[in-house]
């Protein structure tokens, strides 16, 4: 069951590779301009990017693919996961808001990653997505302090969707200059 070997990767930079650190760029990029500008979100005492370079990046390592079609769909996927993961997130800082013991938040951290798997499975994301959706669920649980975790979510979502958006942008520029633009 699930016993095939992966191949290395060749030692050569190749147009998939390309068009990832494009995306990656385009993405830390747009929020350094928002961070140089000042726009950001203000919370509390912090002060949140609206667009965060790492969870942007990371759609982009996770979504560029070889054509738009296949981006598209890992895009799509990248969203669903990560919206599970944020409204996992909600459910169980709500709780922890209310019980307010850092003991039980352990408990309430362990099923959240339980319902973000769950909730992954529902939209019939592929395990390995599943995970990754628990990932981003365990990042906005631990990641700031209480109910700034919700607004720490909601950024997540949002520029999981910059990210993808940029994924489909390069992906759709590629394919016009190959002359494979679906």
């Amino acid at each position: 069951m699930g016993n095939t070997k992966m191949q290395p990767a060749k030692l050569e930079i190749n147009r998939l590779d390309i068009k990832i650190i494009i995306a990656i760029g385009l993405c830390i990029l747009t929020s350094t301009i928002l961070d140089v500008l000042g726009i950001k979100v203000h919370y509390g005492q912090m002060q949140l990017d609206i667009i965060q370079k790492a969870t942007a990046a990371i759609a982009c390592l996770l979504c560029v693919q070889d054509n738009l079609g296949a981006s598209k769909g890992a895009g799509v996927m990248r969203i669903k996961v990560t919206v599970m993961a944020a409204i996992a997130a909600l459910a169980i800082v709500s709780l922890d808001s209310l019980i307010g013991n850092q003991w039980i938040s352990i408990l309430l951290l362990m099923a959240g990653v339980l319902l973000t798997m769950f909730l992954c499975k529902l939209v019939k994301a592929p395990y390995m997505n599943c995970r990754i959706g628990a990932i981003s669920y365990v990042l906005i649980a631990v990641t700031l302090p209480g109910q700034a975790r919700i607004v720490y979510a909601l950024l997540r979502v949002a520029s999981t969707i910059y990210g993808v958006l940029i994924v489909l942008l390069v992906t759709w520029i590629f394919g016009l200059v190959s002359g494979h633009s679906k």
